[in-house]
């Protein structure tokens, strides 16, 4: 016994002579084989130092636990054998992942000696896997015990009375007769028939034993009447690294959250507010880059300017103090309690549980809700993709708030006691995949604890997608526009106050904006490009294709969009063609030299008023009050003209000039007049941004007939469309609340200060910018269904081979015969393995409903050439994939741009209060509440 290796299950090592050597010498034992000496060890130290303090107690406790099987004699044989460090172990022990032990902590096999099996999961945690050693160390006894397996939960028995020093109280014992949780695992492709350790939770209520589990009678009868929500969730998050954890908690919670209300909104979101009257849109440089899609003060685009956003009314609304439009932020208290198994088999499946009280005030409850969600990973853009189920009920009563936690562990919504939709999706994902398990009485046991409590501070508010009207209306601004332009420069030009040699480049600036008016510059600059589409300019024109005519509408019927795609992308050659002379146009205003168009044609070369054109728009909008809100020159264009020859004004406006600016200068009469052609200046720059943005809504009218054709399924979300949301997170232990009643957990109480305070573990700061759900989900299922045409009768013979069910055509028809026979829910469960490899191994398909699976595949697919790839792909599809894409992508970058806009606000705020200068704003790794929950896991929890 001396040269075995403890517990390695393994052939011990020899020298060359064979004689067995002892890797136990010279530290020759590695890190893992050391761990299980010592749980071996340490398991049977409690069992000799119970046995020697109290042997009457641990002969007791043994005949209590074990029942008949050992009486007075096996328990003192027993007891010597504990006192003696001989207590009896089984022979193996392996670590496995969590899928492998189906979430559980640690199982039992009676074969070849007894092997015990442990989540690898709990190594960070040693006092709980010691506990969990010790559990499956008491069903090893009762192996060797022979006989018929002792009703209950032998394992957590032992455990209980090693923890109370002998047998347990009668009450207990009964409790755990009732557990016996047994299945099937899968080890190395061997199914191996196991007992687990888990615990049955009930409550009592009117003498009757209330599950506070899941089981197969939860949702047998499921009642889905009530609101749900279900559909793909698209998201863009960011989040701010180098200070975080209680230091970033301490940062935002001081001065009750100051430097939070002060980082949560960024000016430059204010951009998106085309459909508000043009006078109360901001027209500064800053938010015309990013109407643009360019990150202000850089010069490269970030997106191009296609999907066109509008803050949801309510949102930007007239600000009474400042009588301008501003960008107001709703801000709610969140209090969400995340769920898991104790082995955490939700965060190993990449599903999270979560129950929401959202407050309206510190007493007073908006909602609850109850979600599901499935993460499929941040991409390179730093975009999440998740399917996501929720349940929410609004002005809850008080029964059903202090219900709430008991709601997700039994399934049932605590409003009307119906299953809840989340819940039973979990369920079944779980059961699909195999990983519950039996318990007596109860058949696949799925058992929730709540994990990480998070106390939130969410501002956020929405943006819709502009309507068409409203896009054409600042498209056809620009026409007007530059007829307005050409009045300007023909007056300058033939009244003499241009500089001399300087006409003729003014006169060419009117011609070019001839020629775009009369279309022959837009004609020239597209006919090449047309006629490579099959459209002759001379004979057809381009009034067909004009932004705002009648697009080529849209059809499911593959051929049809094939065939009627030209006409598409004549319109895109004539939508880019528009938005480029519209800001080549711009820029002939204003080339960036001393002696810009636009300053030639205001007669404002000199400069030498510029500030104060800026100073009267000030003094104007003090004035009037009423003045405040607007960002156009044109009203106070004409209010300076109403005022040229009055001395009156120009001495009030000298007045208020040395009152309020340092560098001011007075004006005389001459000078007061001379402004008109500053003022006009200033108009004009505002023209040349609003040129370049009508030209900009030419591509964003012809993007949502690209939408519209590649898309059928999908609608302009003119309503509840993109939610912004700057999210800071306090991250607390599950018992933060401690022995306060559930009817007082409310937003009142201050998290921040003790007790509370010390179970705090980590805080984050998030920005989300999500399309809601509900709107976003169209686009990936068109991808995944065009995906399929091509790849998923490949993919479903390569799963086949791998899983050893296929290998030649008439096995994989077999196979699909077989399976597409069954119902629904059988075939659900049966496809749950090809699931889980679609989302290893899938394109564009990663999952499969029943419905999809009988729909898509086609057995004369299933030939060898298509699951080599070698067979001719459908062109169509993939025209189809190539536009649906493109639509797509369009949407996930502007989201990813709208996130990334915060950044300079929330660091310049964070250094401001004393946050260090190495903060970088990045894309978030995962959810807030999975990154709570594995938090939880790494420290054993």
């Amino acid at each position: 016994m001396a040269d075995e290796i403890v517990g390695s299950g393994t052939e011990p090592t020899r020298l060359r002579t064979g004689r067995p050597v002892s890797v136990r010498l010279a530290g020759r034992l590695s890190p893992t084989q050391r761990l299980k000496k010592r749980l071996r060890d340490d398991y049977r130290e409690r069992m000799k130092k119970l046995a020697t303090a109290k042997p009457e107690a641990f002969e007791a406790m043994l005949k209590q636990i074990y029942r008949k099987k050992v009486d007075d004699a096996k328990a003192k044989e027993l007891a010597d054998q504990a006192r003696a460090g001989e207590f009896p172990v089984s022979k193996n022990i392996e670590f496995v992942d969590v899928t492998s032990i189906r979430g559980h902590n640690a199982a039992y096999a009676r074969a070849d000696g007894g092997t015990t099996y442990l989540n690898e999961k709990l190594k960070p945690s040693y006092g709980r896997l010691l506990d969990s050693y010790s559990e499956e160390a008491g069903h090893h006894l009762d192996a060797l015990l022979k006989g018929k397996d002792t009703l209950g939960d032998e394992g957590s028995m032992l455990v209980a009375g090693l923890a109370a020093g002998g047998p347990i109280e009668k009450k207990d014992e009964k409790k755990y007769r009732r557990w016996r949780d047994a299945g099937k695992l899968n080890i190395k492709g061997k199914e191996i028939y196991v007992e687990f350790d888990t615990e049955l939770p009930f409550k009592d209520e009117n003498g009757q034993k209330i599950p506070l589990f899941m089981h197969s009678e939860t949702f047998a009868s499921a009642n889905q009447s009530g609101w749900f929500r279900d559909d793909v969730e698209l998201e863009a998050a960011m989040t701010l690294t180098g200070v975080e954890g209680k230091p970033l908690f301490e940062l935002l919670e001081q001065r009750n959250r100051r430097n939070f209300r002060r980082l949560r909104r960024s000016s430059y979101m204010e951009a998106y507010s085309i459909g508000y009257p043009i006078d109360e849109i901001p027209w500064n440089g800053n938010a015309h880059d990013v109407r643009e899609g360019r990150v202000p003060d850089t010069t490269s685009p970030v997106v191009q300017p296609y999907v066109w956003l509008k803050i949801e009314p309510g949102n930007f609304e007239i600000d009474p103090e400042r009588n301008r439009r501003r960008l107001d932020l709703g801000t709610d208290i969140m209090d969400d309690i995340y769920y898991d198994t104790d082995g955490y088999m939700l965060l190993a499946n990449s599903m999270s549980i979560r129950a929401r009280k959202r407050w309206d005030s510190d007493t007073e409850m908006r909602r609850l809700l109850i979600a599901l969600k499935v993460e499929s990973g941040v991409d390179a853009f730093g975009i999440k993709r998740a399917a996501k189920t929720d349940v929410r009920r609004d002005r809850p009563t008080p029964e059903a708030i202090t219900g709430l936690d008991e709601a997700v562990t039994r399934g049932l919504d605590s409003w009307n006691n119906d299953p809840a939709v989340p819940m039973e999706r979990c369920y079944q994902r779980l059961l699909r995949r195999s990983l519950l398990s039996d318990a007596e009485d109860y058949k696949k046991v799925l058992i929730l604890k709540p994990k990480a409590f998070l106390r939130s501070v969410r501002s956020r508010y929405h943006f819709n997608e502009n309507s068409l009207s409203e896009i054409r209306s600042i498209h056809d601004l620009g026409k007007s526009h530059l007829e307005a332009i050409k009045q300007l420069a023909n007056a300058a030009r033939t009244g003499g106050t241009l500089p001399a040699g300087r006409e003729a480049a003014v006169e060419d600036f009117e011609k070019k904006i001839d020629r775009m008016l009369d279309q022959s510059l837009l004609k020239g600059q597209v006919k090449s490009a047309l006629a490579a589409l099959d459209h002759d300019v001379e004979a057809a024109g381009v009034d067909s294709l004009l932004p705002g005519s009648t697009g080529p509408g849209s059809s499911n019927d593959l051929d049809d969009l094939v065939a009627r795609r030209p006409i598409l992308e004549r319109r895109r050659v004539v939508a880019e063609a528009i938005s480029t002379i519209y800001h080549e146009l711009a820029r002939d205003l204003d080339d960036g030299s001393s002696e810009s168009l636009r300053r030639l044609i205001t007669g404002t070369l000199e400069r030498q008023l510029d500030d104060h054109a800026e100073w009267f728009v000030d003094w104007q909008k003090e004035t009037n009050i009423d003045l405040a809100k607007l960002h156009t020159l044109k009203r106070f264009v004409e209010l300076h003209a109403g005022m040229q020859d009055d001395q009156a004004q120009l001495d009030a406006f000298n007045t208020w000039g040395r009152d309020n600016e340092r560098r001011f200068s007075d004006l005389n009469m001459d000078s007061w007049k001379l402004l008109a052609s500053y003022l006009k200046n200033e108009q004009l720059r505002i023209w040349q941004r609003q040129l370049e943005t009508a030209g900009s809504a030419a591509l964003g009218l012809w993007f949502d007939e690209a939408r519209q054709f590649y898309v059928p399924a999908s609608r302009r979300q003119t309503g509840n469309f993109l939610i912004d949301t700057i999210d800071f997170a306090a991250m607390y232990k599950p018992d933060v609340w401690g022995d306060m009643p559930p009817p007082e957990r409310n937003a009142a109480v201050d998290l921040t200060e003790p007790p509370y305070v010390d179970s705090l573990f980590h805080a984050s700061l998030v920005n989300e910018v999500q399309i809601e759900l509900l709107s976003g989900g169209e686009y990936t299922k068109r991808l995944k269904h065009l995906g399929a045409i091509n790849e998923l009768a490949g993919l479903f013979m390569r799963w086949a081979d791998q899983a050893g069910s296929g290998g030649s055509e008439a096995q994989y028809k077999a196979l699909f015969s077989e399976l597409s026979g069954l119902g629904d829910e059988p075939l659900q469960e049966r496809l749950a393995p090809f699931n889980d490899w679609l989302a290893k191994n899938g394109g564009q398909v990663t999952s499969l409903s029943a419905e999809e699976f009988k729909g898509w595949i086609k057995p004369e697919q299933l030939t060898a050439a298509v699951r080599d790839g070698t067979a001719e792909k459908d062109k169509r599809a993939e025209v189809a994939i190539e536009g649906t894409r493109f639509v797509f992508e369009k949407y996930r970058d502007m989201i990813g741009f709208i996130s990334r806009l915060k950044e300079e606000r929330i660091r310049d705020v964070i250094e401001d209060a004393g946050g260090p200068r190495t903060t970088n704003w990045v894309p978030a790794t995962g959810s807030k509440g999975s990154i709570a929950i594995g938090m939880m896991r790494q420290a054993g929890e």
